[in-house]
């Protein structure tokens, strides 16, 4: 991941171009408790490095945006509540693939192209599944790159 991302970034399309990474929070930056899972927050601070804008992009309820941002101030990942996409709290669970997609396109429409995305559901990386990852990802492991160009982590969930 960390070599796909120094790629990505020394091969920005355009001078200007403004590049995005998306992580979920609960098993892939957030484990029990306020416990990191370091080795992706290392991958999160790494984007920052290389100045690839990180962006929250959580499943969890709009209502508990104070406690989720307090936490991530507990973890050191504090001052990114501005790029914090929740789940809107009038929204069902099972909405969260088709929110989620929703969120990227809103990062897009605000100019960053998302050229990676690290999340252990794979509504985390798409919506809907296509049927070859819903197979083959399923519970598991996986780095790939799709055809968009975009670099993805898929945790085991």
């Amino acid at each position: 991941c960390v070599r796909w991302l120094r790629l990505r970034a020394a091969i920005r399309r355009e001078d200007e171009e403004r590049l995005a990474a998306v992580f979920d929070l609960d098993a892939t930056l957030v484990g029990r408790g306020d416990e990191r899972i370091e080795p992706t927050c290392a991958l999160l601070h790494t984007c920052a490095a290389l100045r690839i804008t990180p962006f929250f992009v959580t499943a969890r309820s709009e209502e508990g945006r104070q406690y989720t941002e307090d936490q991530l101030r507990r973890m050191g990942l504090g001052g990114l509540h501005k790029r914090l996409f929740m789940h809107p709290a009038d929204a069902p669970a099972s909405a969260a693939g088709r929110v989620k997609a929703h969120a990227r396109e809103r990062i897009r429409a605000h100019g960053y192209a998302v050229c990676f995305n690290a999340g252990d559901a794979l509504h985390d990386h798409f919506h809907p599944t296509p049927p070859a990852f819903r197979q083959t990802l399923h519970g598991g492991l996986g780095v790939f790159v799709t055809e968009d160009g975009v670099g993805h982590l898929k945790l085991p969930g």
